[in-house]
């Protein structure tokens, strides 16, 4: 059985390692330490001892030097794990249980508009580019909400350091929750959307509906290093500085669209004179339910 520390800290470059030790510890068992606690709360695989302190004698892994060799070769960075843990590298990225809690709370969008390696670049004063202005999510916001869907927004860094860019605007606020409570939160969204960060890896390894805002600048890795490759995302890569509101909400629109309330009751008669919306009757019940959402 090996012992493995990953010792990264920022979520996304933690979380993509899940698939990679997911099928070590199918294979052998594994004891695995996460520098990021939040990550490790997320574990769920039982041929997996998980520990809260770095594990003594173990193996200390990060991504930086898979990033040098192969961040332009077209593998995802979940893809790259696997030869950091000196494993063949998959063709495609396996799909991995995360334990999150039940949503307590629905909300038709879900948006994840900051980067904590954004920050971190502007703060040293070198180029940043990740972050889509906070003005134009807000005309984002106001076209959703006119048109009757409800909007949260989740943080990155915890209470008080994220800006609250939205104003007096009614605004869900997803900050500070343990990370298997968002992913539950995620998980009942009709639209997850993100710029490139850690809820975005977060929203590929659960397979929700996703919205990916990925910036095309030359001092930023390719899109594949870090994009949603699941069927339901939606990718925008793109300069941001060119990238308009029209443009993100037509794919959110485009997500949206393809949840019908009239349509899943008329699948689903049996339920139609229930008290709770379509999809929130889908989510808490339909999805393991197996129940029909479309022609």
């Amino acid at each position: 059985m090996r012992k493995i520390n990953i010792l990264e800290s920022h979520i996304g470059d933690a979380i993509t390692s899940f698939p990679a030790l997911y099928d070590l510890a199918d294979q052998d068992g594994v004891e695995v330490y996460f520098a990021n606690s939040g990550v490790c709360g997320l574990w769920k695989n039982n041929a997996a001892v998980v520990f809260h302190e770095k594990i003594e004698g173990g193996e200390d892994f990060n991504n930086q030097a898979a990033f040098k060799i192969f961040s332009h070769s077209g593998l995802h960075m979940a893809q790259a794990w696997y030869w950091i843990l000196n494993m063949p590298i998959p063709q495609s990225i396996r799909k991995v249980d995360l334990l999150e809690s039940k949503p307590a709370f629905l909300c038709d969008v879900i948006i994840s508009p900051f980067s904590h390696s954004d920050l971190l670049l502007s703060e040293r004063g070198e180029f940043g580019g990740k972050t889509w202005p906070f003005e134009k999510w807000n005309k984002a916001i106001d076209a959703l909400t006119g048109a009757g869907f409800s909007v949260g927004v989740c943080g990155m860094f915890g209470s008080g350091t994220d800006p609250a860019f939205w104003g007096d605007r009614r605004i869900a606020v997803f900050d500070s929750l343990p990370l298997n409570d968002l992913c539950g939160c995620l998980r009942g969204a009709r639209c997850v959307v993100t710029i490139d960060n850690g809820i975005g890896h977060i929203a590929h390894l659960l397979g929700v509906s996703h919205v990916h805002l990925i910036p095309n600048k030359p001092w930023i890795c390719p899109k594949e290093w870090t994009m949603n490759k699941n069927g339901n995302a939606e990718i925008i890569y793109e300069d941001f500085s060119l990238t308009g509101v029209t443009k993100i909400l037509h794919s959110i629109f485009s997500v949206l669209s393809k949840f019908n309330d009239e349509t899943y009751f008329y699948f689903n008669k049996d339920v139609r004179n229930t008290s709770m919306s379509a999809w929130r009757h889908y989510i808490m019940y339909g999805k393991n339910e197996n129940r029909q959402i479309s022609f």
